[in-house]
């Protein structure tokens, strides 16, 4: 597996802080493998209804769910897990839109 950017690994929680609802978050960094996403993956993706912007490919070991991911100052929401092997998981990315 050829891993060619860093990636935080984005585990979001929810915190009661002075009676409010906070969110926080931890940040796990690994290496991680980036490719584009293929015409018939974003097809799919766009009839399933989310929208795959970047996939990545990471090592079993290191995923534990998390569900955002931060690449190069870029916040993503996992959309979609796949495990390609026994020591690799492939997961579909699309860019977090801000409200």
């Amino acid at each position: 597996m050829k891993q060619d950017c860093k990636i935080a690994l984005r585990q979001t929680a929810w915190d009661i802080v002075d009676g409010y609802e906070t969110e926080t978050y931890e940040d796990t960094v690994v290496w991680a493998g980036r490719r584009s996403v293929k015409r018939d993956e974003f097809y799919q993706a766009s009839q399933a209804g989310y929208k795959a912007d970047a996939i990545f490919t990471v090592y079993a070991f290191e995923y534990h769910g998390e569900e955002q991911i931060v690449c190069s100052d870029v916040l993503y929401d996992v959309v979609r897990t796949y495990q390609k092997s026994l020591d690799t998981v492939e997961l579909t990315c699309q860019v977090r839109e801000e409200l």
